[in-house]
Formats: structure tokens, C-alpha cells, sequence
């Protein structure tokens, strides 16, 4: 019987060198809107510690100064659309094109109550994005009439901590008012005619 010492080791292969084909990746598809300087810029607080003015940060992310702003003109059109939406509302006739079949009319007329359809969607919304608490926040100091000083201690929260959610409930809003797909919020003028 032959030793373990006299079977030769196997010979080391070594794999042709190939040269690897460059992978080409596709990019892949954005989630969001693309924010663009020209979107932003009148909307950036020009002392904002973030982004100085620009609305833009390095990333081309907003800026939270720039969602704030977007909150607060959705949330001034909530206002005036809910005191309008409870004493009488507008009818707006909207066309509507399609292509149907070719025995049916292309083109038909809806109406809809426009500032009622922006109070529901404006809810709907806040509702999908806060939670208990944030919602609370919104109605009852943002968007109603409770003072900070009132409402703070019954959520359980000091001054500082209070306006640091008020903030961030502004921020996220706004970026949700403006990335809500088919139809944001943000622009109100899109959104009305």
C-alpha cells in the first residue's frame, strides 16, 4: 500500500484569465418628484441654517424651510376651502377626454366640488401620514385655535419639545402635499384648474 507521501498533490488550476464585461445598471426608477432649483427657490427662507436661501441641500433633497412653506400654503387653501365648503360650494364642469370605443363620444363632462374634493384629499392625507397625536397637533393648534401653553401639557410634552413636532408634522405634510400622486396638493393653482 502506498504511503500518503508518495501520492502526488493535485496540480493547482488556475481559471483563464477573462476579462468581466463591464455591467451596465440601469437607473433605477425615482420614487419622488425631481426637485429642482426653480421649483424651490421662492419658497426658501433666505436666513434658513440649512440650506441659506437655496431650498436645495447637497443632495437636492428640499430643504425642511421649503416644506414648511408648501404646508402652509396648502393649509392657508384648507382654510378658506373648508369655510367655503360649509356654507356653499362651487359646481366646476370639467372635460374629460378619453379614448373609448369608437361608437361612444370621446369627450364627456363631469362636475365636481373642487374645494370639497381638497378638504377630503387635504384629511385623507394627514390622516395617512400623522399619527394620533401628531393629527391632534395639526387640528387643534396648527389648523385650530389652542394655544401651545394649553395644549402641550395634555400631550404630555414640554415648550421645546412641542414646537420640534410642530415642525416636523409642517415637514412631513409638505412633502407629502407635493409628492402625492396623480394630483398633489402642491401647486393649489394645478390642483384647481
Amino acid at each position: 500500500m502506498a504511503s500518503a507521501a508518495m501520492v502526488p498533490a493535485p496540480a493547482r488550476r488556475t481559471a483563464p484569465s477573462i476579462e468581466q464585461p463591464e455591467i451596465i445598471r440601469s437607473p433605477s426608477p425615482r420614487k419622488h418628484p425631481v426637485w429642482t432649483h426653480e421649483l424651490v427657490f421662492g419658497l426658501a427662507q433666505v436666513r434658513c441654517a440649512y440650506c441659506h436661501g437655496a431650498g436645495l441641500n447637497r443632495f437636492g433633497r428640499p430643504c425642511p424651510c421649503v416644506l414648511r412653506a408648501i404646508f402652509r400654503i396648502c393649509a392657508r387653501k384648507y382654510l378658506s376651502a373648508r369655510d367655503e365648503a360649509g356654507r356653499f360650494s362651487r359646481v366646476t364642469y370639467d372635460l374629460v377626454t378619453r379614448n373609448p370605443a369608437p361608437s361612444m363620444r370621446a369627450n364627456r363632462k363631469t362636475y365636481s366640488f373642487k374645494a370639497v374634493e381638497y378638504v377630503a384629499d387635504f384629511d385623507i392625507i394627514a390622516r395617512r401620514t400623522l399619527s394620533e397625536r401628531q393629527r391632534r397637533i395639526l387640528y387643534d393648534h396648527i389648523l385650530g385655535d389652542w394655544r401651545a401653553r394649553e395644549l402641550a401639557p395634555r400631550l404630555g410634552l414640554d415648550r421645546g419639545n412641542f414646537f420640534h413636532e410642530v415642525y416636523r408634522i409642517m415637514a412631513n405634510l409638505g412633502r407629502a402635499f407635493a409628492e402625492t400622486k396623480p394630483y398633489p396638493l402642491y401647486p393649489v393653482g394645478q390642483y384647481f384648474s
